[in-house]
């Protein structure tokens, strides 16, 4: 590891450091509602969260073009958040009231739904987030298709995986080209 740090860093890598670290700042903001007394944590947090990125995630090499993969757009992630965590509370909600209903209204099952999402971090993201539409968690992934447990025999489920996959899309600059 002391040859990671004895050698001075690339102007690319120090981009992508700055890039990440100002992303994962945006985020502590929104999530402590930018309290003064959070800041200096949150300075640390975004430097110590942009530097493990940095450090466990490769940047693409050199014949890598800017069109070679999936690119995640920094604007459209920030835009994504407010809804990501509404969605999330919106589905803690339904599940939490299906499961104290005093009538379990619940028929689970595992539905296996097409997907357009390319494997590596767009299918991680994608197969992550589909689990907070309410009453669905990811259970698997292969090929072009997303295992699902779903509570219900719902179609909106189906659908709301859909839309969830078309929000990733539009996050990566439409660069997860599909049938969707």
């Amino acid at each position: 590891m002391g040859h990671l740090i004895s050698r001075r860093p690339e102007p690319a890598t120090v981009r992508r450091y700055a890039a990440v670290a100002t992303v994962c700042a945006a985020v502590w903001l929104v999530l402590t509602g930018g309290a003064a007394s959070m800041l200096v944590p949150g300075i640390a947090v975004a430097a110590a969260a942009a530097g493990l990125v940095v450090l466990a995630v490769p940047s693409p090499g050199p014949e890598s073009g800017p069109r070679s993969g999936p690119h995640l757009s920094p604007i459209r992630f920030l835009a994504w958040i407010p809804g990501f965590l509404w969605r999330a509370l919106a589905g803690a909600v339904d599940v939490s009231g299906r499961v104290l209903a005093p009538r379990l209204n619940i028929t689970p099952r595992l539905t296996d739904i097409p997907t357009s999402t390319p494997d590596g971090w767009p299918r991680a993201l994608f197969t992550g987030v589909v689990s907070l539409v309410p009453g669905s968690l990811t259970a698997g992934s292969a090929g072009d298709r997303v295992r699902v447990h779903v509570l219900v025999d719902d179609p909106s489920i189906v659908a709301g995986v859909h839309e969830e996959e078309r929000r990733i899309r539009h996050m990566t600059r439409g660069s997860l080209r599909g049938r969707r």
